[in-house]
C-alpha cells in the first residue's frame, strides 16, 4: 500500500503528549529548518547543546537492536534524525522510510529519556516489519507491546507527560467526509494523497484500500 493510497489511518506514529479529546493534533513533521524547537524560551537554546540532523550513534544502536531481533532488513535501513520542528511530540516513527525522528529537547532529560523515546519508536518499526503484508495491527496494540518488552521498556505507555514545549491550540481547518457511511473527520492539515475511510475499508474490503470509500475533503471556516 503506497503513501498515495492509504486507508483512513496514519502511517506515522507519534509519541505525543497526553491531550484531552479534541484539543488538537501534533505539529507537522519535516527535516527542513532543523534547529531550536518552537516554544524554547529566549536564550534557553544557548544553555542546551541541542542535537541536529542525522544521528549516526543512535542509528547504529537501532541497527544493532534490529539485528539482535533477527530483523536484518530493518537493521540495514533504519535511520535516526533530530527534528527541531517537533513541539509536544517526543518522537515519531515513519514506516515507509524506516525513519525515527526525535525532539531535540529530549536532551533536557538526560541520561534516560532520549534512549527511552528512541526504543518506543523503534518498537513501532519492529512491529510493523514483522506484520507488514500479513494483517493490519493497531498502533499501540499487542504486537507493539511485545516489541517494547524485547527492547527493554515493558509496560510502555502510548503517550508521554514531558513538558517539552508550551501547548498551543490547533485549529482544524479540513473536514473529510465518507460518502459511503456518512462519517466526517476534521483535521488540522490536509491529507497527502488519496485517503479512504478506515471503518469502511475494514468492514467491506478486509482492511485494504478501496476507491469506493474515498474521503472527500473541504476546507472549513475556523470554528465551522
Amino acid at each position: 500500500m503506497g503513501m498515495g493510497r492509504i486507508a483512513f489511518r496514519q502511517m506515522e506514529f507519534e509519541f505525543s503528549a497526553v491531550e484531552a479529546p479534541g484539543v488538537g493534533e501534533a505539529a507537522g513533521v519535516g527535516v527542513e529548518g532543523l534547529g531550536v524547537p518552537d516554544g524554547v524560551a529566549a536564550g534557553e537554546e544557548e544553555l542546551l547543546d541541542l542535537p541536529r540532523g542525522f544521528d549516526a550513534e543512535l542509528t547504529l544502536y537501532c541497527s544493532r537492536e534490529a539485528e539482535r531481533l533477527g530483523l536484518m532488513e530493518l537493521a540495514a535501513s533504519v535511520e535516526v534524525w533530530w527534528n527541531g520542528r517537533l513541539r509536544t511530540t517526543a518522537g515519531l516513527a515513519e514506516y515507509t522510510g524506516r525513519r525515527i525522528e526525535l525532539n531535540p529537547l529530549l536532551v533536557k532529560y538526560q541520561p534516560t529519556e532520549p534512549k527511552h523515546t528512541l526504543r518506543h519508536e523503534l518498537a513501532h518499526l519492529v512491529a510493523h516489519v514483522r506484520w507488514a503484508g500479513k494483517r493490519r495491527i493497531a498502533a499501540h496494540g499487542p504486537e507493539w507491546r511485545r516489541a517494547c518488552v524485547e527492547l527493554g521498556i515493558p509496560g510502555e505507555k502510548a503517550n508521554h507527560n514531558l513538558p517539552l514545549a508550551p501547548r498551543r491550540r490547533m485549529v482544524r481547518r479540513w473536514r473529510y467526509h465518507c460518502g459511503y457511511c456518512g462519517q466526517t473527520h476534521d483535521r488540522v492539515r490536509k491529507y497527502r494523497g488519496r485517503v479512504a475511510c478506515w471503518d469502511c475499508c475494514r468492514r467491506y474490503s478486509g482492511g485494504e484500500y478501496h476507491e469506493r470509500f474515498l474521503l472527500e475533503g473541504i476546507r472549513i471556516a475556523v470554528g465551522g
